[in-house]
């Protein structure tokens, strides 16, 4: 993941070059196969996705046997920002819709580097914000 990349992302597209290198410091690359579970509803870890390639989708499993699919997700697309907020265990499951890479940030890195560094939080927590609101109008 590069600079150009992360300013396709809308919770990173306000970052200036030097803001964005602190970010991508922080991403791991994972591959997951196609019907891989990338986090299971209950799951509790706090870590941020972005989509580099592929697709995801957003589910809740009503039964072991049925799911209701409520949103699929492409490139350059982040998940699970919720969690740096509430702590609160996942509220539904992330699929590969496909084979999918996703790079992957540990919350607790991300939540100290934002806590040491305001410009930056002031600015993705403002986009996570604007793209919360969106999701709810939908």
């Amino acid at each position: 993941m590069d600079k150009t990349f992360l300013s396709k992302v809308k919770i990173f597209d306000t970052l200036n070059e030097a803001e964005a290198a602190e970010i991508i410091k922080l991403v791991k690359t994972k591959t997951y196969k196609k019907g891989k579970a990338v986090f299971r509803e209950g799951d509790t870890d706090t870590s941020l996705y972005i989509i580099e390639e592929g697709r995801v989708k957003v589910i809740n499993e009503i039964t072991p046997a049925e799911s209701k699919t409520l949103s699929t997700l492409e490139k350059y697309e982040a998940f699970g920002e919720l969690a740096l907020f509430d702590k609160a265990p996942r509220s539904a499951s992330v699929i590969a819709a496909e084979n999918t890479v996703i790079g992957v940030i540990d919350g607790k890195t991300l939540e100290k580097l934002l806590d040491n560094n305001s410009g930056i939080a002031g600015k993705v927590y403002k986009e996570i914000i604007i793209e919360i609101a969106v999701r709810l109008r939908v």
